[in-house]
Protein backbone atom coordinates (compact mmCIF):
# COMPACT_ATOMS: atom_id res chain seq x y z
CA UNK A 1 0.00 0.00 0.00
CA UNK A 2 1.37 3.39 -0.92
CA UNK A 3 0.78 6.78 0.63
CA UNK A 4 0.64 8.52 -2.74
CA UNK A 5 -2.28 10.94 -2.91
CA UNK A 6 -5.09 10.11 -5.28
CA UNK A 7 -5.53 12.39 -8.27
CA UNK A 8 -8.46 14.79 -8.01
CA UNK A 9 -11.63 13.50 -9.60
CA UNK A 10 -13.29 16.61 -10.95
CA UNK A 11 -16.19 16.11 -13.30
CA UNK A 12 -16.88 18.49 -16.14
CA UNK A 13 -20.35 19.96 -16.59
CA UNK A 14 -20.97 17.51 -19.44
CA UNK A 15 -19.87 14.55 -17.32
CA UNK A 16 -22.18 15.63 -14.49
CA UNK A 17 -25.10 15.57 -16.93
CA UNK A 18 -24.19 12.28 -18.61
CA UNK A 19 -26.39 9.23 -18.42
CA UNK A 20 -23.53 7.17 -17.01
CA UNK A 21 -22.99 9.56 -14.09
CA UNK A 22 -26.72 9.69 -13.33
CA UNK A 23 -26.84 5.89 -13.36
CA UNK A 24 -23.80 5.55 -11.11
CA UNK A 25 -25.03 8.24 -8.74
CA UNK A 26 -28.47 6.62 -8.52
CA UNK A 27 -26.87 3.28 -7.73
CA UNK A 28 -24.64 4.74 -5.02
CA UNK A 29 -27.47 6.78 -3.48
CA UNK A 30 -29.48 3.55 -3.17
CA UNK A 31 -26.40 1.82 -1.74
CA UNK A 32 -25.99 4.63 0.79
CA UNK A 33 -29.59 4.18 1.94
CA UNK A 34 -28.97 0.44 2.29
CA UNK A 35 -25.80 0.99 4.32
CA UNK A 36 -27.53 3.53 6.57
CA UNK A 37 -30.33 1.06 7.26
CA UNK A 38 -27.73 -1.56 8.21
CA UNK A 39 -26.12 1.01 10.49
CA UNK A 40 -29.39 1.29 12.42
CA UNK A 41 -29.21 -2.38 13.44
CA UNK A 42 -27.31 -3.89 16.35
CA UNK A 43 -23.80 -5.09 15.56
CA UNK A 44 -20.38 -5.37 17.16
CA UNK A 45 -18.27 -2.20 17.21
CA UNK A 46 -15.74 -3.63 14.75
CA UNK A 47 -18.45 -4.34 12.17
CA UNK A 48 -19.93 -0.88 12.70
CA UNK A 49 -16.53 0.72 12.11
CA UNK A 50 -16.23 -1.10 8.76
CA UNK A 51 -19.78 -0.10 7.85
CA UNK A 52 -19.13 3.56 8.70
CA UNK A 53 -16.04 3.45 6.50
CA UNK A 54 -18.15 2.16 3.61
CA UNK A 55 -20.73 4.90 4.19
CA UNK A 56 -18.04 7.58 4.09
CA UNK A 57 -16.58 6.21 0.84
CA UNK A 58 -20.00 6.12 -0.83
CA UNK A 59 -20.74 9.68 0.33
CA UNK A 60 -17.37 10.82 -1.01
CA UNK A 61 -18.12 9.27 -4.40
CA UNK A 62 -21.59 10.82 -4.63
CA UNK A 63 -20.21 14.27 -3.86
CA UNK A 64 -17.99 14.34 -6.96
CA UNK A 65 -20.63 16.15 -8.97
CA UNK A 66 -20.90 19.01 -6.52
CA UNK A 67 -19.07 22.23 -7.22
CA UNK A 68 -16.31 23.11 -4.82
CA UNK A 69 -17.65 25.23 -1.99
CA UNK A 70 -16.66 28.85 -1.94
CA UNK A 71 -14.03 29.40 0.71
CA UNK A 72 -14.29 32.54 2.76
CA UNK A 73 -11.04 34.37 3.28
CA UNK A 74 -9.74 34.26 6.84
CA UNK A 75 -10.69 37.18 9.07
CA UNK A 76 -8.40 40.17 9.05
CA UNK A 77 -5.83 40.11 11.79
CA UNK A 78 -5.31 43.16 13.93
CA UNK A 79 -1.82 44.07 14.99
CA UNK A 80 -0.51 46.39 17.66
CA UNK A 81 0.53 48.93 15.03
CA UNK A 82 -2.49 51.16 14.18
CA UNK A 83 -1.17 51.81 10.67
CA UNK A 84 -1.14 48.08 9.98
CA UNK A 85 -4.67 47.55 11.33
CA UNK A 86 -6.21 48.73 8.08
CA UNK A 87 -4.54 45.88 6.24
CA UNK A 88 -5.24 42.19 6.50
CA UNK A 89 -2.76 39.40 7.05
CA UNK A 90 -2.33 38.97 3.29
CA UNK A 91 -1.43 42.63 2.86
CA UNK A 92 1.15 42.22 5.62
CA UNK A 93 2.72 39.24 3.86
CA UNK A 94 2.74 40.86 0.45
CA UNK A 95 4.28 44.08 1.71
CA UNK A 96 7.29 42.29 3.21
Amino acid sequence: MTDDPLPDLELTAAEKESGLWRKLKGYYEARLDQLRQQNDSRMPDAERAVLIGKIEEVKLFIQHDQDAPEVEPPPRMLTGNPERRAHGWWDDLVSR
